[in-house]
């Protein structure tokens, strides 16, 4: 009879550590959708704009855009290849998700604050240009639409007077 009584306390033991776990694992957050990180892992890799699928399009039909993502841990490497038509521009970013912000200038002089956090599956950026005493605020939401093989940009205004949406496809 002691193995028998041995046998119930190891399953009694059993079901609290399995308990103990499962309620751990509990308190951890869940992803926000059905891709979980493979959204996240999937932003990756190297897209080119659809400008026929922009809204709205670019004015300059010439205009191409190209950038490769990679994502290590929370740091995030952004390079960029513009062509306006009058020549190829590359800009290069490095990221702190969910830490401090990266302070650039722009093109134009103007000097740019930008934080870059997670909202479940979508990339956010929240960016603020100092545009000498004026402050224009901005936020650029990423999104992997059409199973993974295109990436969504929505760059909006907080007061939402303006809006853009750019589509850009795997390469």
């Amino acid at each position: 009879m002691p193995f028998f009584s041995l046998k119930c306390e190891t399953n009694a033991l059993n079901t609290l550590i399995v308990s103990v776990v499962l309620l751990s694992l509990s308190s951890y957050p869940l992803p926000s959708s059905g891709m979980g990180g493979e959204a996240r892992l999937g932003m990756e890799g190297t897209w080119q704009q659809n400008n026929e699928r922009c809204v709205p399009p670019p004015q300059n039909k010439s205009y191409s855009y190209k950038m490769t993502v990679e994502l290590s841990d929370n740091i995030l490497r952004v390079h960029i290849t513009s062509n306006n038509g009058h020549g190829e521009r590359q800009n290069a970013f490095t990221y702190e998700i969910g830490g401090k912000e990266l302070v650039y200038i722009g093109s134009d002089g103007d000097e740019f604050h930008a934080r870059v956090h997670w909202d479940g599956d979508a990339l956010v950026f929240d960016i603020v240009e100092h545009e000498g005493v004026r402050l224009i605020r901005s936020r650029d939401t990423w999104t992997l639409i059409d199973s993974g093989k295109s990436l969504q940009r929505v760059r909006e205004s907080p007061d939402e007077r303006s809006r853009a949406i750019y589509v850009l496809e795997r390469i």
